[in-house]
């Protein structure tokens, strides 16, 4: 007869032997880097959007189009 075999867990079998706090704790530490990541992303747009207003400022007032 076949063998049953018992229903893999979700964490995978690799991940079963971990303790469940460890598993919250890594998820905690990669949903913030994930949130920074962003947030980086963010300021750098803000900081390219400033640069370029100062410098369509700067070649209307050199320009003498103000």
């Amino acid at each position: 007869m076949m063998e049953v075999l018992a229903p893999a867990s979700p964490c995978g079998p690799a991940l079963s032997s971990i303790p469940p706090l460890f598993i919250v704790r890594q998820n905690m530490i990669q949903a913030f880097a994930y949130a920074a990541g962003w947030q980086q992303l963010y300021q750098l747009w803000e900081l390219i959007v400033l640069a370029c207003k100062f410098l369509w400022d700067l070649l209307r007032l050199l320009g003498g189009g103000g």
